[in-house]
Formats: structure tokens, sequence, C-alpha cells
């Protein structure tokens, strides 16, 4: 069996103690840890990170990079070009990785060798329940008509590196996500294989419109409008369709059942997208 290396690019910004308990779950996994390396892209104008990275010093590889400009896709192009061993993969900085999640990485790399970039799923082992969506039991072949239904940026491993991140979407721009959705879509126009596999787990937050405050609601669905936009094509348009009128339909139904909060960040979920796919400029 191919045992590869690792290279964990973590873009960060407002948070310290969330991003150490990244950095000791990556400690702690059944793998040879020196072949793992840590980079630690580092946004932040207020928080002073070093000390607690220095605890780690002997443990793991850890490369610290320090940035005066903001923007997540920024950041994760700067890790991209730090990265020198022959997997990639992008975590949040508050995250955390199971003790196998990079040996399961390794070995469906191995046990699916067409696979160039492969997805896992976001699952909560503690309390047995799928983390932003309902994952799939089972591998699937991920297409221009079914991404949206299989996959995390954060659970993405691929030896990859011809893509680059487009720095106007993400955190930190005009279009709060989208810098890890363009990069999907670009891997789709290249046509890679690309699939999403059950067997790889990694632990983040809740993330719906429900816990999200109204700015980040706002932000994230014009983000998914622009990229609609940027990547336009009748796939495209049907899912900002279904997805926009999903949204709407949430809204009212909310509304119906005096949920007044919630009915109305659906209703800004749903205007956003349209926002960000009308404003965007292509050029």
């Amino acid at each position: 069996m191919k045992v590869r290396s690792f290279s964990i690019i973590i873009p960060t910004y407002g948070r310290s103690q969330e991003l150490f308990a990244f950095i000791e779950s990556a400690t702690r996994q059944k793998y040879n840890l020196s072949l793992l390396e840590l980079i630690i892209v580092d946004q932040n104008d207020k928080i002073d990170l070093t000390p607690g990275i220095q605890e780690f010093e002997g443990k793991i590889s850890i490369k610290h990079i320090k940035t005066t400009r903001k923007g997540i896709a920024h950041a994760k192009n700067l890790g991209l070009d730090q990265a020198t061993h022959e997997i990639v993969s992008f975590a949040d900085d508050d995250c955390t990785y199971y003790e196998d999640t990079i040996a399961k990485a390794n070995d469906c790399l191995n046990r699916y060798p067409d696979s160039q970039i492969l997805y896992g799923k976001l699952y909560d082992r503690k309390n047995n329940k799928n983390v932003l969506r309902e994952w799939k039991s089972k591998m699937v072949r991920i297409n221009i008509w079914n991404y949206h239904l299989n996959y995390s940026a954060i659970t993405c491993f691929t030896p990859i590196r011809d893509i680059r991140f487009d720095e106007r979407f993400g955190v930190g721009t005009e279009y709060g996500m989208g810098e890890e959705l363009d990069w999907l879509l670009q891997s789709i126009e290249k046509k890679y294989v690309i699939h999403f596999t059950p067997e790889i787990e990694i632990w983040h937050p809740e993330l719906h419109v429900g816990v999200m405050p109204l700015s980040k609601v706002k932000s994230y669905a014009r983000g998914y409008g622009a990229i609609c936009k940027k990547h336009i094509s009748l796939a495209m348009i049907w899912n900002l369709s279904a997805s926009s009128a999903y949204q709407l339909a949430c809204s009212f139904m909310l509304t119906a059942m005096l949920r007044k909060e919630a009915a109305h960040k659906r209703y800004w979920a749903f205007r956003s997208r349209l926002e960000g796919f009308f404003k965007f400029k292509t050029s």
C-alpha cells in the first residue's frame, strides 16, 4: 500500500483555541506524523498565535505564514505555494480531524486510483449525526449536476496543483463564500475525476442558515449567485433556480409558522442569491 505525504492548509482569522484544537487533532493521527505538514496562513492583526503554535514544536511539522492581506482565497493560494507534500487538503480553523481521518484518506486514494480529487463528509461521531447535509452512504462521481449534494471544501484531498482560488470570492470579500465551489467547478471543467466517499470523516460545528447571523447569510448567498454567473451554463442556471426557489418556499413556510426571524433569513438567502448573480461582473 502506498503511503502518501499530506500538506494541510489552514487559513485562520479571529480564532485561537479552535485552531489549537485542530492542531492537537492532527497530532493524534494514526499515521506517520513525519509525512504530515500543517501550513497555517495567519491573517490575524489582533491575536498572536505564535506562543500557542510553538507548544506543538517537535510533535508535527508546522509552517506559520503571516499575511496582512485578508481573504480566505488569498490565504489558500499562499498555502498552496508553500505545500511540499504529495496530497493537499484545506482545513477550517474550527474543524477537527478524527484519529483515522488521514489514514482513511490515504486508504481511499489507494483503493480508488482513478480519483484525482476525493471529498469526504462532515460528521459528528459523538452524536452519530451528519453535519451540513444528509450525506450519501456510497461513493458518488461528482459532476456539474450533483456537486451541491456531495462536497464540503474541508474534506477535499487531492494531488492537483494547477488550479488556483479566485481571490474575488470567500470570507474577507464581498462574496462571503464561493472560492471553494469555484475551485471545484474549475476542476469539473478540466474534466478531472472527482468522487465523494463517506469513508473520510471530519468534525465541524453545525453550519446552516438557521444558525448563521443575517450578514453571513447574505454574503454566502451573494457568493453562490456570483459563482453561478461566473460558470454560467444550463446546469448552473438550474441549480441557482432550484436553490433560490427552495429558500423562498422555506421563507413562506416559516412565515406561516410565525417564525419571523427564520423566515427573514430564508428570504434574504433567496434575494441575495439573485443579487449576487445579477451584480457579478464576469470580466
